[in-house]
């Protein structure tokens, strides 16, 4: 496994953090959240808002039965957070009560939900000469009717309105936001008596404090993220990229992919280089270039797992690769990600789950699945209770089965923010009908639809290509 922070440096995150200081002075003690299904956005409102607001004293969870394996995971990793940045000025007891839950029974009755929370929100703050201070509600987790029907719920309360006459205090104020998963920002709304609006975010991605590892996101989820062995053998993959990728001959390396198998098992078996498997080649440039990536791998001690590597795992290492070693050669390139992990296999309690890489800027999660060509395996989904029926010739349709898994991993994952990305080895025209079919596959359709997941093909292998297309789809730009 790698680990690798490269990108966003400590200095340059601090840099930006005092330029935004002005725009992160909050008054309100009490934050209310909607747990939703994905409660990474929860998480990076409640971090964000306990990292800069010192007068926050109690968060109020909101759920409901479909939600409290989240707001479990939630509680638990808030409760860590906080009480790690307050470790000097509080202990556990007092970490407890400064959480509240709610549960909603109803989700579908609006009334339901605004008693619940009226009830827990009116038992749980503290009045001190009948005032009590602000009120904080971000919505975007829940439902739409209990976002709706939990932002008028406080804003009855701060007006006194009809029906809520146990609302005797004075001095009462609210404020609301929504965490914009285009933006990244967290854009505060509303207009009237007492309701308090503050300056919008900027991009959430930058803040010091969201800078989340993989092993976080994969935590808040309730599960452990493992890994195999990385595949990014710098110098065999340096290779393929000078005599295959450059010169734009990649199909050499495809088409002769089982006689490379082969001598990398001969040796498993017999530790003898048998390179005689190459002789029916009869191209003498070709045959040179493999013979020459065949000696590349074995003088650097690879050849013993090279079977897994020719098999099409050199493209999982190669995406690596173009992070981690080929952007080493130039310093100014924009920054992309702020931690990498490659190679992930298995989770703990859901051993069908598979991404090949993970990269996070800041808490956006971009998937990426890598695919070669095809092999003689049976199709099928693993990733959900239904079957998919993609039809297709058998390259194009095993790369669309990447497809959705990997956009089915990566939004549940990461949420609407999420970024899922397929390279294969596909030609323009594949790659074209893989990209249409996962539109109407996943419900993405329309032209406003479009950015919600790349596929690259063997004409966006070069680095700089690669590197650009990846750039320009985590920051939506078209």
């Amino acid at each position: 496994m790698q680990k690798i922070n490269m990108h966003y440096k400590k200095n340059q995150l601090m840099e930006w953090n005092v330029a935004m200081m002005e725009n992160r002075k909050f008054n309100f003690e009490y934050l209310v959240l909607l747990v939703g299904k994905n409660p990474l956005p929860n998480y990076v409102v409640a971090r964000y808002f306990i990292n800069y607001n010192t007068n926050l004293k109690k968060i109020f969870l909101v759920f409901s039965l479909q939600t409290a394996k989240e707001k479990i995971q939630l509680r638990k990793l808030l409760k860590k957070y906080w009480n790690n940045k307050n470790m000097e000025n509080i202990n556990a007891n007092n970490m407890e009560e400064k959480f509240e839950e709610c549960e909603i029974k109803y989700v579908a009755d609006p009334s339901n939900i605004i008693e619940n929370v009226k009830e827990c929100i009116l038992n749980n703050i503290k009045i001190i000469n009948g005032v009590w201070n602000e009120i904080h509600l971000n919505y975007t987790g829940g439902t739409k009717t209990m976002s709706i029907h939990a932002r008028e719920a406080v804003i009855k309360a701060v007006n006194k309105e009809k029906g809520y006459t146990d609302f005797k205090f004075t001095n009462k104020k609210a404020s609301f936001s929504y965490l914009d998963s285009r933006d990244f920002k967290i854009i505060f709304d509303g207009v009237g008596k007492g309701i308090v609006k503050y300056n919008n975010t900027e991009d959430l991605r930058k803040e010091e404090c969201l800078q989340l590892t993989p092993d976080e996101i994969f935590e808040l989820h309730g599960q452990k993220l493992e890994g195999e062995e990385s595949y990014c053998w710098e110098k065999p993959l340096e290779y393929i990229y000078k005599n295959f990728i450059e010169k734009e001959k990649l199909s050499d390396l495809l088409d002769h992919k089982d006689a490379l198998k082969e001598i990398a098992k001969e040796y498993s078996r017999k530790k003898i280089l048998n390179k005689i498997l190459l002789s029916k080649i009869r191209n003498k440039d070709t045959k040179q270039k493999l013979e020459g990536l065949i000696d590349c791998v074995s003088q650097n001690g690879f050849l013993k797992g090279a079977e897994k590597f020719f098999n099409g795992c050199w493209l999982d290492g190669y995406i690596e690769w173009v992070f981690r070693c080929y952007d080493k050669k130039e310093e100014k390139r924009k920054p992309i990600y702020s931690e990498l992990r490659s190679n992930l296999k298995k989770i703990k309690e859901n051993p069908d789950f598979e991404i090949d890489t993970i990269i996070t800027k800041g808490y956006q999660v971009c998937g990426i699945s890598c695919k070669t060509a095809s092999d003689n395996t049976t199709i099928e989904c693993r990733k959900c209770s239904s079957s998919i029926k993609i039809e297709g010739d058998f390259n194009t349709s095993k790369a669309k089965l990447f497809g959705f898994e990997v956009y089915h991993r990566t939004k549940q994952l990461g949420g609407d923010e999420a970024k899922p990305v397929l390279i294969t080895c596909l030609d323009t025209q594949q790659v074209n009908n893989v990209f249409a079919s996962l539109q109407g596959i996943t419900g993405e359709s329309g032209s406003e639809n479009k950015d919600r997941i790349l596929v690259l093909g063997i004409k966006d292998l070069e680095p700089e290509t690669m590197r650009e297309k990846i750039y320009d789809f985590m920051n939506n730009k078209k």
